[in-house]
């Protein structure tokens, strides 16, 4: 936008007309029409490219949640042709058709507090991995670990990176610190986490780690089979 803008007139010109779209009609006063179109095409793609990809992963989260019993049995059915978990699918594509009707700013504070989660969630995969590799033959634990020194240092890496965008999110004074609506809801947000944990806890407990691995990941599916089929 600001090359676009330069080519143009100065940025500021361009704010006092107050444009619908600024960039836009840079980029057609300096490309035409043509340079529009490809703009256009461009940001659609990286829209939809998305959208696919948070459908797809938050559907396999459900499933998986599932699995793990903390979520209705019905997000674990997989599909009769596709095998697919289309009840998260529809799910998921409903809560985003209906999420617009709350408007920008609500969908701004949501898109905020749901940053601390990513990154969350990031450092926790960066984390597992940085434990998963090791320096060095002697570092072996166990049949689980693998030596790789620079996938160790990456992992290292993003988990000081996740660590710097919590708190740019979360210390007061940073340039991305949350807004009071986001942290409300963040707070919300937690406080059911919490309480679902607690009300939940001792039925997982139960839960052997064996059978539990089968019903997230589906790994050790026949001994979990043959060991119901013996009681």
């Amino acid at each position: 936008m600001i090359l676009a803008t330069a080519m143009t007139e100065p940025w500021m010109g361009l704010v006092s007309e107050g444009h619908l779209w600024g960039t836009g009609h840079a980029i057609q006063s300096t490309l035409g029409t043509f340079g529009l179109v490809i703009l256009v095409t461009a940001l659609s793609m990286g829209i939809f490219t998305g959208l696919n990809g948070f459908i797809l992963s938050s559907s396999r989260l459900l499933f998986a949640m599932s699995r793990a019993k903390m979520l209705p049995e019905a997000f674990s059915r997989l599909h009769g042709k596709h095998k697919t978990p289309y009840v998260g699918i529809i799910f998921v594509a409903a809560v985003a058709l209906l999420a617009p009707c709350f408007g920008r700013e609500v969908l701004v504070w949501i898109v905020d507090m749901s940053s601390i989660g990513v990154s969350i969630a990031y450092f926790y995969t960066c984390f597992t991995a940085y434990k998963f590799f090791v320096w060095n033959k002697e570092s072996i634990a166990s049949s689980k670990h693998e030596v790789s020194p620079v996938k160790k240092v990456v992992a290292l890496v993003g988990m000081m990176a996740s660590l710097t965008f919590i708190g740019l999110l979360l210390i007061p004074g940073s340039p991305a610190f949350l807004g009071i609506e986001s942290r409300i809801a963040l707070i919300v947000w937690i406080v059911l986490g919490i309480m679902f944990y607690l009300y939940k806890r001792k039925e997982y407990n139960k839960i052997p780690e064996k059978d539990m691995d089968y019903l997230i990941f589906g790994e050790n599916g026949k001994d979990v089979k043959e060991e119901e089929l013996a009681k």
